[in-house]
């Protein structure tokens, strides 16, 4: 065989194995390609996730907020209708008089309680 055709052989033996290696990469990169497109699509998809736990959290604290308005509205009445009983309990003790009918005093107890 003349060194020609050697050279040829190897010369096309050595781009045939180059052209392998590339294949192999090639196809090594679109696994990773499709690897990280695979964690993308699942970051977007918590991305989602979260702000949608966002949304509920906060309608959650706007209806904590209500729930507590309401509540301190409750207590002020409670603490409003105390205040009547001692200082009608108070005029009745001490200045051996009702002020008011003892009923109506019953009524306002009997709401709060309620």
């Amino acid at each position: 065989m003349s060194e020609t055709k050697k050279r040829l052989l190897i010369s096309k033996w050595h781009d045939g194995a180059k052209r392998s290696e590339i294949e192999r990469r090639m196809e090594r990169l679109l696994f990773e390609v499709d690897t990280l497109n695979s964690a993308v699509g699942k970051l977007n998809d918590q991305d989602e996730e979260i702000e949608t736990l966002k949304s509920d959290l906060e309608e959650r604290d706007e209806t904590i907020k209500e729930l507590e308005s309401e509540r301190d509205a409750r207590d002020d009445a409670a603490y409003g209708v105390l205040e009547d009983v001692k200082y009608w309990l108070h005029s009745g003790l001490v200045h051996h008089r009702l002020v008011s009918d003892p009923r109506q005093m019953l009524r306002k107890v009997e709401e709060v309680l309620r």
